[in-house]
């Protein structure tokens, strides 16, 4: 009831896509991504709101499209962008829904110094994305695995470009996240006092048997 997986063909008007997620009371975050043209990788959340379009691949600011038109109690609907819907098209998305040891959204406006950001995630992060959504920039990634796992608070990867991993404390101040929090530096990409942020905080499978009923 957390995650799903789901693919339709487009008809450029609208669609209801229906996987037994309560996006509407719970929360989440849907990205889409077309599988048979090459359109931009849509990203729609809750708590920014509906039509609300970043993409995985740009840099661009949020901008208000028809992608992700309403969010229900058993999955969301779409509307006649070209990014979700076109007409014979195919298409697949991912749907995240908030929850403790699974996935949390977060925003937060920039102040350019060292901080810390609360998360309710409840456990540490596997990773973490980071968005100006309303600055032209890119994707900022943190993940556990980075480095070959030594100390991976101290590189940034990125979604939206091809670039190899940066070693450098203006992403996460060189700070570990914690089950409550991650800290952001002084790097306009994650926290320029001019703009505001996004982050989607994800969890990650340690075999401590802390997610799920098993």
């Amino acid at each position: 009831d957390s995650f799903s997986t789901d693919l339709w063909t487009g008809n450029a008007t609208s669609q209801t896509i229906t996987n037994n997620i309560d996006l509407s009371t719970d929360g989440g975050m849907v990205w889409i991504a077309a599988r048979s043209n090459a359109g931009h990788k849509a990203v729609v959340d809750t708590v920014r709101g509906v039509n609300q379009k970043l993409a995985t691949n740009q840099t661009n600011a949020q901008t208000g499209q028809s992608t992700v038109t309403a969010f229900n109690t058993n999955g969301f609907d779409i509307g006649s962008s070209a990014d979700v819907n076109e007409n014979s098209y195919t298409y697949v998305g991912w749907t995240f829904k908030k929850k403790a040891d699974f996935f949390d959204i977060v925003t937060y406006s920039g102040n350019g110094s060292n901080r810390a950001i609360s998360h309710n995630l409840g456990s540490v992060p596997g990773m973490i994305w980071v968005k100006g959504y309303d600055r032209d920039d890119g994707w900022a990634v943190y993940h556990r695995g980075m480095n070959g796992g030594t100390d991976p608070q101290n590189y940034a990867m990125f979604l939206s470009g091809t670039n190899a991993q940066s070693s450098s404390s203006a992403y996460w101040n060189n700070t570990a996240p914690t089950s409550t929090q991650f800290t952001v530096g002084t790097e306009d990409m994650v926290n320029n006092a001019s703009n505001n942020y996004i982050a989607y905080v994800f969890a990650h499978n340690d075999g401590d048997g802390e997610f799920g009923p098993d």
